[in-house]
């Protein structure tokens, strides 16, 4: 279990999905990552390694004022909850690739009254600005991270709202 939280920072990671030690034996527990932001945005690049296919995780991303960013891996498989209050003009984007997977069953949005399986990937994100979902590319082992640009524009207009 990894724990971030900050209160007037933003949050940029990049979790890395490793395999298992050769003398461990399946059934593997999930990684779980929560990341936590009361002011700042938080941007998240989930990298899974080709030989940690079994290697699952459960995100918990919260922005209480910011934008969400997510960046997972082409091998990712599982459900996405997406959760967006007050704000009702902050959208949610989803990139082709992930619209595809959407389309062909393997990754569910807010799926209704699912049990959690643990042989797959949750994403949660509760989130008051923009949620930006996309999937890394084939065979890209190291995506890269958001645009260094993004995040200093989004400090910029936080810095112009404080009194």
């Amino acid at each position: 279990m990894c724990h971030r939280e900050v209160q007037e920072e933003d949050i940029n990671v990049r979790v890395l999905l490793l395999p298992p030690f050769p003398e461990d034996a399946p059934p593997f527990m999930k990684s779980a990552v929560d990341l936590f932001s009361r002011f700042g945005s938080v941007a998240v690049d989930l990298v899974r390694l080709s030989a940690a296919a079994n290697h699952f995780v459960r995100l918990f991303i919260t922005s209480c004022e910011e934008d969400v960013r997510v960046l997972l891996p082409a091998m990712f498989r599982g459900v996405i909850f997406i959760n967006r209050t007050r704000r009702n003009w902050a959208c949610v984007h989803y990139c082709k690739e992930l619209r595809n997977q959407i389309g062909a069953g393997n990754i569910r949005i807010n799926p209704p009254h699912e049990a959690e399986m643990e042989d797959e990937d949750e994403v949660h994100i509760h989130a008051l600005g923009d949620v930006d979902i996309r999937i890394a590319e084939e065979g890209s082992p190291h995506p890269p991270m958001w645009n260094y640009l993004g995040s200093k524009i989004d400090r910029f207009r936080r810095m112009l709202r404080m009194p």
